[in-house]
Order: structure tokens, then C-alpha cells, then sequence
């Protein structure tokens, strides 16, 4: 094949702890990573070299670009030619939704298919974390544990399913500020073994106390409209409200059917970028014929 196309999907956190600093200056994390059906537009072309374009202006299109770093990464393994990589972003940026890792992830996954190199998951998952720490996630999608910076990952099985609306606030998280902010306001500790528990025995009670976010705080410090934004969601019906990642995004979880008129109050609020979504078991999702979608 000459082209495929890919789908990236978002991910959000069903609680973070922050329980360590490692020397080299990364946190060390107790997380639960759920993929949602929020979704990039991946598509890749052989060509001669590499390059990639994005339908977002403000998205850097050389070297500093995540695919282009996914790219070399995956060629100094496998030897390739090059890639075209076109980048059709709905996945909010500055969100902590994961959504350059997950383009990454795809180029991985689509650069193993395009040239039928035959890599092993364990293999693309370790390339995934020479890009990124969330990259490897992405490559397995579904729920997860997510512990060291993000690169240990233990399936999970998540019994819940909930309408799930996303809001992206004008504002924008800086993930490295959001840290230092912790590091200067927060304590380390926590433990995402409550929620683990919850989820194993599907109660929804401790589940949804369990969602619990130790950035949040720092997000909502540095990004107020992402505190503006929780509340919408708690006052349009939210079981919880909750900030995913560093944010700025936040996300609420409503009962089924009951999203989709959720999200039209918060429309009205004045909120732009307002997403109704739902929980998926996929990271990145390969379409065979990607003239058809």
C-alpha cells in the first residue's frame, strides 16, 4: 500500500497521583488512562522524505512536530523511506487529552502497516516511549494504569460507560508549569489503588469518589476558566467534573443519554469548544481503505 489513514484517539484521566521526582527532573505518576472516541485524522503517503502539514496554522510543521520526532524514531529502528504525514486535528491542544501522543502513536502504528515492516506491539510500544511517555498508551488504548512517568501500563477493565462531555476552555496548561506549580504548592503521594478496586468490583459509589486529579488544583490556577468550566458541568447534571491530565481540558460524566443535552446548556454558557464523547477500547484505529472514510 502507498497510503493509510488513521484514527488518534483522545485519552482521559480517571485519577492521577503524583507520586514521586525522579533526578533527571520528570514526576513519577499513579494514574488510570481511559481512551474516548475523540479523535485525529492521521493520514500518511510514501515518499521520498518526510515531512508533515497540519489544518491547524499554529501547529509547528517541521522537526519540533511529535510525528516528525515518531518518524525518525520508528526509521532508526526499521529502515524506511519516507513519509507524508498529514495532520486533521480535533483533539484540543494544551488540553492534557493526550492528543500529539496520540498522533504520534499513529505514525507509529501506521508507518509498521504502511511499509509492512511486521514489529511486534512490544516493539512499537518501545519506540513509543523513546518519543514520549504517553505515546506507549496510545498504542494500547482502551483503560490502563499508567505508573513510572507513564510508560508502565497494566490493562484494566472498565465496566462503566457514561455520556462523557469534554470542555476546552479558551486558556491553554503548560504541562511543565502545571508540575512546578505542584511542586511548589503540592504534596507527592496517593495511590491509584482505590479506584483500581472500585473498578474491579464496579461500584460506581467509590469509583466516582476516586476520581481524583492532584494537578487539578495547579490547572485551575493557572487556567481559572478551566475552574469556570467544572462548574458548567456540575450545573448542567455532571456525576463528576474533573480536569484531565495538567489540563486546561475539563471533562464531565453524565448518565447515558443525557450528555447530548448537557452539552447544548453548556453551549449556551459561551463555551466554544464543547465535545460529547464516550469511553472507546482503541488507541489508534486503522482504516484498510482509507478512500472510503
Amino acid at each position: 500500500m502507498n497510503r493509510i489513514r488513521l484514527k488518534a484517539n483522545a485519552k482521559i484521566n480517571l485519577c492521577l497521583h503524583i507520586t514521586g521526582l525522579r533526578q533527571d527532573g520528570y514526576h513519577e505518576i499513579d494514574s488510570v488512562f481511559q481512551s474516548i472516541d475523540l479523535f485525529d485524522w492521521i493520514d500518511l503517503e510514501k515518499a521520498d522524505k518526510t515531512a508533515v502539514s497540519c489544518n491547524l496554522p499554529y501547529i509547528p510543521c517541521n522537526e519540533k512536530n511529535i510525528c516528525i520526532k515518531a518518524a525518525v524514531a520508528f526509521n532508526s529502528v526499521y529502515k524506511t523511506g519516507g513519509v507524508k504525514i498529514d495532520i486533521k486535528k480535533n483533539i484540543p491542544v494544551s488540553a492534557g487529552l493526550g492528543g500529539g501522543s496520540a498522533d504520534a502513536a499513529a505514525v507509529i502504528k501506521g508507518l509498521n502497516a504502511l511499509y509492512d515492516c511486521g514489529l511486534a506491539p512490544a516493539e512499537l510500544i518501545k519506540i513509543g516511549q523513546s518519543v514520549g511517555a504517553d505515546v506507549p498508551f496510545f498504542l494500547l488504548g482502551g483503560c490502563a494504569r499508567a505508573q513510572g512517568i507513564g510508560e508502565i501500563l497494566s490493562p484494566v477493565h472498565n465496566p462503566f460507560d457514561y455520556d462523557i462531555v469534554v470542555i476546552k476552555p479558551d486558556a491553554g496548561v503548560s504541562t511543565p508549569k502545571a508540575y512546578q506549580l505542584f511542586d511548589q504548592t503540592e504534596s507527592i503521594g496517593g495511590s491509584a489503588e482505590p479506584m483500581l478496586d472500585a473498578l474491579n468490583r464496579a461500584d460506581e459509589t467509590v469509583y466516582l469518589r476516586e476520581m481524583q486529579n492532584k494537578l487539578q488544583a495547579c490547572a485551575f490556577k493557572l487556567a481559572p476558566e478551566s475552574q469556570k468550566a467544572a462548574d458548567a458541568l456540575s450545573e448542567a447534571g455532571a456525576l463528576k467534573a474533573m480536569v484531565s491530565g495538567s489540563g486546561a481540558a475539563v471533562f464531565g460524566l453524565f448518565k447515558k443519554n443525557e450528555g447530548g443535552n448537557a452539552r447544548l446548556r453548556i453551549v449556551k454558557k459561551g463555551f466554544k469548544q464543547v465535545f460529547l464523547t464516550h469511553k472507546t477500547d482503541n488507541g489508534i484505529v486503522t482504516a484498510q481503505d482509507s478512500s472510503a472514510l
